[in-house]
């Protein structure tokens, strides 16, 4: 389509967004001449640290057990969307799905696959370790059909995907994979808890254990089947217990199950994006209510990425004013979003944030800090004064005009104090 059409996709003034499945991105990338890599996005499967990240996100039990969380993730076939169904594990006993998987996930050969070929790769992949858990054992032209089937339902035609499944099998056959565990991601947020230091000084030797076991021949080749699951271990005669193996080793290690899956918890949590020169911003305009005050503005923290809050207090010194007059709670919530554009919330005028209630924003600095979200405190009392005038605006009108003049500067001023 995109050859025949070429002058319609490329030689217009016009930009073509096509969204597809892996499979068609594939033949695109390998039949037409005018598609190339950096032309296309993957969107990826969730990682292990990405999958813990949305359970606990749903507020969804997570197990203490890193290898029963892997398990979870792998009847959740590595996918938001089956999150919401609520699916439990079921597979055999002394055999995990969820460590095949992902062992094979932290295989050098996975590991340099070409990005957009991974999401077919790992399906692949995932569907033969649930049909070996359904038979036990595969022939050789029982795998063959297997893969047959594979080629069709997937509607693949691409010969390096062939090539790469010949690797893996030829490896899966002759237990010569090699692995390299890697516990973070890109999207992990290194900081300084006395439990994540304590990882990154024990880390090592946990990735260690993991490839020893993972070297372990818990799927077989030999003269009674192409492929089989293996329960047991040769060398002791007991069958795997990995995840009783994995915690008595985190154990000796002084990190048990609770601490372990609370690391796990702080490594998948996405370090907060930062307020940087060139950014372009914004007033939110919808998705918000002012009217509701903290409350809301506690909403946008939990929702957002929260980079920080600007916080100012409006007061009317004039002659005339109101001697019962208290200072108003103002304010405006900093987000980034993913496309690195600063979005801003106000809560501006009465009621802004409760602004004859100190409690409320008291208790909501409170837990800013607690989250490590940069508090701006705007001191220049001399901003206000022509607000309180007597005139047909609104107060919060007014208000809003001044930190529409000023909000550059102020971010600015959070860049600096954020980077001290």
């Amino acid at each position: 389509m995109i050859d025949k059409n070429k002058r319609l996709f490329f030689d217009c003034n016009v930009s073509t967004l096509l969204i597809t499945d892996i499979s068609t991105a594939i033949s695109l990338l390998e039949k037409s001449d005018y598609i190339s890599e950096p032309n296309i996005i993957v969107v990826p499967d969730l990682g292990i640290l990405d999958y813990i990240h949305r359970i606990n996100n749903k507020g969804l039990p997570l197990s203490y057990n890193f290898i029963t969380i892997l398990d979870s993730y792998f009847v959740n076939r590595m996918n938001n969307r089956e999150l919401n169904y609520g699916r439990k594990y079921e597979g055999r006993t002394y055999y995990s799905k969820g460590f095949e998987l992902y062992k094979f996930m932290n295989s050098t050969l996975y590991k340099g696959i070409n990005e957009l070929y991974k999401p077919m790769i790992l399906k692949f992949y995932w569907e033969l370790i649930d049909l070996l858990d359904f038979v036990g054992e595969l022939s050789k032209e029982e795998y063959e059909q297997f893969e047959n089937s594979f080629f069709n339902n997937n509607d693949l035609h691409s010969l390096k995907i062939k090539f790469i499944l010949r690797k893996i099998i030829d490896q899966l056959t002759t237990q010569s994979f090699d692995y390299s565990f890697t516990l973070e991601d890109s999207r992990s947020r290194y900081g300084h808890t006395k439990s994540l230091t304590e990882f990154n000084n024990k880390k090592s030797y946990i990735r260690e254990f993991l490839r020893q076991i993972a070297s372990k021949p818990t799927i077989l080749s030999d003269e009674t089947a192409f492929l089989k699951i293996n329960h047991i271990d040769s060398q002791t005669e007991e069958f795997y217990y990995f995840d009783i193996e994995f915690s008595d080793y985190l154990k000796k290690l002084g990190i048990d199950d609770e601490k372990f899956k609370n690391i796990l918890l702080q490594l998948s949590e996405p370090g907060k994006k930062g307020i940087y020169d060139g950014r372009t911003y914004r007033f939110a305009e919808e998705f918000y209510d002012p009217s509701q005050g903290v409350d809301d503005a506690r909403a946008i923290v939990e929702r957002e990425n929260t980079v920080g809050v600007i916080l100012f207090y409006p007061h009317d010194y004039s002659e005339n004013a109101n001697p019962n007059h208290q200072p108003l709670r103002n304010g405006i919530i900093v987000t980034v979003t993913d496309f690195d554009e600063i979005i801003l919330y106000p809560y501006l005028g009465y009621i802004g944030l409760h602004s004859h209630k100190p409690s409320y924003l008291t208790e909501f600095k409170k837990e800013l800090s607690d989250q490590n979200i940069l508090v701006y405190e705007v001191e220049d009392e001399n901003l206000w004064k022509g607000c309180f005038e007597k005139d047909n605006k609104d107060l919060k009108d007014k208000i809003f005009e001044v930190c529409n003049r000023e909000i550059k500067r102020w971010l600015s001023d959070m860049k600096y104090r954020g980077n001290r």
